[in-house]
């Protein structure tokens, strides 16, 4: 439960179409999932060339066959009745924990944490915060950057683009120093303008020169987390 609670929580902050995206852990490690990556990439670009005939839709079908193409790991995978139940759950990161919660009672209850009380109450802590930290990740994914604020920023970037190189052969003397400083400062202006994108939602990103390459990537987080619990 630890595994698909975590599992679910990537689900949510990547905002997945479908629990289809939820698989179950194969038997090898990261290095595996690297490997399959890379093999993804390229059957990723190739779905991309296909799909720019679509104007209308096209980044949704980019953001959904990056979904299929990356699926998380869970280990165990995902029952029937979990995937019915977390469906049609408005909360299905809170479900998932709710359960561990209940299942952490009555093994309690059962005898099989003989631990005292002190060292059992710090397993509830560190669930707490796990969820502390997935609401303020959630918080990135949900709370939308001003929309004013960024179309005021991307008018200014365009502004600068046409209004300081002029300025700027209008000061300088040398051609050559002229292309330089007019190059780096709109390039630094534009950059910072892309950086402050990606930081708006670093899970559901388009930007980078391959495949939002800028994106975290949350199926090797998974797998990480997976390696972390097989190891206990």
């Amino acid at each position: 439960l630890a595994s698909l609670a975590h599992g679910v929580a990537m689900h949510a902050l990547r905002g997945d179409p479908n629990l289809d995206t939820i698989h179950a852990r194969p038997s090898y490690g990261q290095e595996r999932v690297k490997q399959e990556r890379k093999v993804q990439i390229f059957v990723h670009q190739i779905h991309q060339k296909r799909r720019r005939a679509s104007l209308f839709n096209a980044q949704e079908l980019r953001k959904r066959d990056y979904c299929y193409l990356n699926p998380i790991p869970v280990i165990g995978g995902l029952a029937d009745m979990e995937r019915l139940l977390i469906e049609s759950s408005p909360q299905p990161v809170h479900l998932v924990l709710g359960w561990l919660h209940r299942l952490l009672v009555t093994r309690r209850k059962a005898g099989g944490i003989a631990h005292d009380p002190p060292i059992v109450s710090r397993v509830y802590q560190v669930l707490s915060d796990g969820s502390l930290g997935f609401c303020q990740a959630l918080k990135i994914v949900d709370t939308p950057f001003p929309l004013p604020y960024a179309q005021l920023n991307a008018f200014v970037c365009y502004v600068n683009l046409v209004c300081f190189p002029i300025v700027v052969a209008d000061k300088v003397v040398s051609l050559a120093m002229c292309i330089a400083v007019s190059f780096f400062a709109i390039t630094i202006m534009f950059g910072l303008n892309e950086v402050a994108r990606d930081l708006e939602d670093p899970f559901t990103t388009e930007l980078g020169l391959w495949m939002a390459a800028n994106r975290i990537y949350t199926p090797q987080l998974q797998a990480e987390f997976d390696e972390r619990l097989l190891a206990v």
